[in-house]
C-alpha cells in the first residue's frame, strides 16, 4: 500500500506562515496601533476573499498581503481621523449662538 505524501500542503502552510510572519512585520512600521492587533485577522479575511490558485502559492500570498495592507490602511486612516474629530470637538467647542445677519463680532 502506497503512503500519502502531505508534502505539497506542507509546503504551502509553511508559505503562508511565512508571509503572514512578514505581513505582520511589516504592518507593524505602517498601521497605527488600534488596527494592528487586527492584523492577523484582516490577512486571514483576505485571504478567504481571493480565489485559490492552481498553482504560484508565494504570489497568491504576496497578493493577500497587499490586499490586508490596503484594508488595515484604510482602517487606519478612519481610526485616526475619528480620533481627530474627537480631539477637535474636545478642544474647540462650538458657539450655540447664531450670529446674525450682517453683524460681525
Amino acid at each position: 500500500m502506497a503512503e500519502y505524501s502531505n508534502a505539497p500542503s506542507r509546503r504551502i502552510t509553511t508559505q503562508a506562515e511565512r508571509e503572514m510572519s512578514a505581513f505582520i512585520k511589516a504592518a507593524t512600521g505602517v498601521v497605527d496601533q488600534s488596527v494592528l492587533g487586527r492584523a492577523g485577522e484582516v490577512w486571514l479575511h483576505a485571504m478567504e476573499t481571493l480565489d485559490w490558485p492552481q498553482d504560484d502559492h508565494e504570489k497568491f500570498f504576496r497578493r493577500v498581503s497587499i490586499l490586508a495592507i490596503s484594508r488595515l490602511l484604510a482602517n487606519s486612516e478612519a481610526a485616526t481621523a475619528d480620533e481627530t474629530h474627537r480631539y477637535i470637538q474636545l478642544t474647540c467647542p462650538r458657539k450655540t449662538q447664531p450670529v446674525e445677519a450682517g453683524v460681525l463680532s
